[in-house]
């Protein structure tokens, strides 16, 4: 099992989300060109507000939303810098926890104090998913909600 803290303390994880043709023993893996990635191990992220957020393997996300035409002032979506971010983020839209808000800030925060993104990269991220995420953010269905609940948990919490 893998955690992640997401407070002051710093990042302490067990791996490293690898690239598609890593030689490393990979704990995702890619599922086709969409660019999704299913988990293989479990993560925890421990956040600020003193929660635990714990994702199973089988969870399946897209990394980082970043328009194509910006891979080359931000970088690519899979880079292992935007990865644990992108996990947390996609599990807390797809999950619909916590108010989209907080989930767009712990991106931010996670992305600036803990994956080692300068503050402007972290900035352009942070403000493309509030002023586009709202689009994915409403177009999750209950069943998809749901089904996510599955995979994602606040332990001690009811779903």
């Amino acid at each position: 099992m893998s955690t992640i803290l997401l407070k002051d303390g710093g990042l302490k994880t067990e791996f490293l989300i690898c690239k598609k043709n890593c030689e490393r023993n990979c704990k995702e893996e890619c599922l086709n060109e969409k660019k999704e990635i299913r988990l293989l191990e479990t993560v925890t992220y421990h956040l600020p507000d003193q929660k635990t957020l714990v994702i199973q393997p089988g969870f399946v996300f897209d990394g980082a939303s970043i328009p194509q035409i910006c891979w080359t002032s931000i970088g690519h979506p899979l880079e292992h810098r935007f990865i644990y971010a992108a996990l947390l983020h996609d599990a807390l839209y797809v999950t619909q926890y916590l108010p989209r808000k907080t989930a767009d800030q712990y991106f931010h925060r996670f992305l600036t104090e803990f994956a080692g993104v300068g503050s402007y990269t972290a900035w352009k991220m942070y403000t493309g998913v509030r002023l586009f995420g709202g689009g994915a953010w409403n177009s999750k269905t209950e069943e998809q909600i749901t089904a996510a609940k599955e995979l994602v948990s606040f332990p001690g919490e009811s779903k």
